[in-house]
């Protein structure tokens, strides 16, 4: 967009953390829509979410430029077999009218319970023996026939991505300036 702004004589005063929330917007609407023409013609998909933990090596393989920063991966190939879709959050926990909800214990426990009900039906955590390993110091006290996804999203966002630099390290190398005292380039 730069180069576009240049040849009408701007430049962008928008703030690199601006930028980067916009482009993450473009980029989930596109992705999303590759997904949804995908599955017209009968192919599948998977997120890749993990990705900006893996930025550096993409940027490197892909010869990225300069502020373009990896946000998901998108896998799409016709299925080798006819897998049931993952169990999906309750529709009234995602969808709101006027304003956002705010959910008590009960609100919350009905939706643990449908998206439990829903993973342990299909057996997934076990069929791909996917169940995060505790960090030192924790006890193991879930059998695969119990560990669901509410032990497995709250392990993963309980012990991962702790240190915040690690992704505004990244960011910055890919020439983002995110940090309060920079200003965009």
């Amino acid at each position: 967009m730069e180069i576009v702004m240049s040849a009408r004589g701007w430049e962008r005063q928008m703030s690199d953390v601006g930028t980067l929330l916009l482009g993450i917007q473009d980029a989930a609407y596109m992705a999303e829509n590759m997904v949804i023409a995908a599955e017209s013609l009968g192919l599948g998909s998977c997120y890749l979410g993990a990705t900006p933990y893996y930025a550096g090596r993409i940027i490197e393989e892909y010869d990225l430029p300069s502020k373009v920063f990896p946000l998901v991966q998108l896998t799409m190939g016709y299925p080798a077999e006819d897998v049931p879709s993952r169990p999906r959050y309750p529709l009234e926990f995602t969808l709101f009218e006027n304003r956002y909800p705010s959910f008590g214990p009960d609100e919350v426990a009905r939706a643990m319970k449908k998206m439990d009900e829903g993973y342990l039906s299909q057996d997934y955590y076990r069929s791909l023996n996917a169940r995060i390993p505790l960090s030192e110091g924790r006890e193991e006290t879930f059998r695969f026939d119990e560990y669901s996804w509410s032990e497995h999203i709250s392990r993963k966002l309980g012990q991962w991505g702790k240190d915040p630099n690690e992704l505004l390290t990244s960011l910055a190398k890919c020439g983002f300036r995110v940090s309060p005292e920079e200003k965009a380039s």
